[in-house]
């Protein structure tokens, strides 16, 4: 088993649409469990996409009542 991959990968989100982006995964020795950190290039369109849906979370959060 390979302790760390790279690569790509393509999301389709409801409100932004298709958009893809890197990855870079750990497996944790021992185990059945694995880290991945997703990231897009700045100024790509994947960071727009990725910039679009924290403003709609962002927003969203704002309008929930109170808990």
């Amino acid at each position: 088993m390979k302790e760390k991959t790279t690569g790509r990968k393509a999301f389709d989100h409801p409100m932004i649409g298709r958009f893809t982006l890197d990855y870079d995964a750990l497996t944790v020795a021992g185990t059945d469990q694995s880290l991945v950190v997703y990231s897009a290039a700045p100024q790509s369109p994947a960071q727009t996409a990725i910039d679009l849906l924290a403003t709609i979370a962002a927003d969203t959060a704002a309008l929930a009542p109170p808990s």
